[in-house]
């Protein structure tokens, strides 16, 4: 069946609900939504926006992408935005990534540049998932949104560690970072990719380095998840160390989230 997007101007917007857990359980409806950025919403967007009672609107990105394309969702009385800039977090990493890009202009060289990254994650997350779980387990922290720029590299991370925490199995998380490949407007987000990646090759960047950047592979998300498993031992263990949650914050959570 065809994906009809609930909000036209940001098709990768979508509800977590309905995701189960390994136990049986699933998450409620209309408490999180993961999103792309929230620059093109329409008209009849913002009217949506106004049925879905969010309370807090979590972004992902640095201050320069959120000045070059500042969100349209509407911050009336009730719903707070929580910025955590997680991009000044690898931004050596994306340095050193667009410079062996442009001295090696691969796909090979593209996808482990991107590898790299994903595997930065963990820690560039570290510390700052904290602000997002507490919002998590408080009563004007929900409805919830939470994005980056196309809701599916940051907004993927932080969507696999709290699917994580609520039980869901890896084989699920995966499927549901998959979908931003079949929702996200690919088209929009590769003329504003070459648009940022211009001034470091002088022109065009070839698309044997763009595609890999724009691709959901889930390598990507592998990585990531394998790099916690391996410096953390486990999602829990991550949990507890990075964000400040005990097995207790856990089964409040889920308590909260699942049905």
């Amino acid at each position: 069946m065809p994906h009809t997007p609930l909000l036209a101007g940001a098709p990768n917007f979508r509800d977590m609900g309905g995701t189960v857990t390994r136990d049986g359980r699933s998450i409620r409806h209309g408490l999180v939504f993961r999103s792309e950025g929230l620059s093109q919403l329409t008209e009849n967007d913002l009217e949506v926006a106004q049925t879905l009672g969010i309370r807090l609107v979590c972004d992902l990105r640095s201050k320069h992408e959120c000045d070059r394309s500042p969100s349209r969702w509407p911050l009336n009385k009730g719903t707070e935005l929580l910025h955590l800039d997680i991009s000044a977090d690898v931004r050596a990493g994306e340095e050193s990534m667009i410079k062996l890009l442009v001295d090696t202009p691969t796909r090979q060289v593209a996808t482990r540049a991107m590898v790299s990254i994903y595997r930065q994650f963990p820690y560039a997350f570290s510390g700052k998932l904290r602000a997002l779980f507490d919002r998590l387990l408080t009563d004007d922290g929900v409805p919830m949104v939470f994005h980056c720029t196309a809701g599916k590299d940051r907004t993927g991370f932080v969507s696999a560690i709290l699917l994580s925490a609520l039980g869901v199995d890896r084989e699920a998380i995966l499927e549901d970072y998959l979908k931003s490949g079949m929702y996200w407007d690919g088209v929009r987000g590769e003329v504003s990719l070459k648009r940022s990646l211009q001034a470091f090759f002088a022109g065009v960047p070839p698309d044997d380095v763009i595609h890999p950047m724009m691709a959901v592979d889930a390598a990507y998300l592998d990585a990531a998840l394998d790099e916690v498993k391996e410096n953390f031992g486990s999602v829990e263990n991550y949990l507890h160390t990075c964000a400040g949650l005990d097995e207790h914050a856990v089964g409040k959570l889920r308590e909260r989230l699942l049905a």
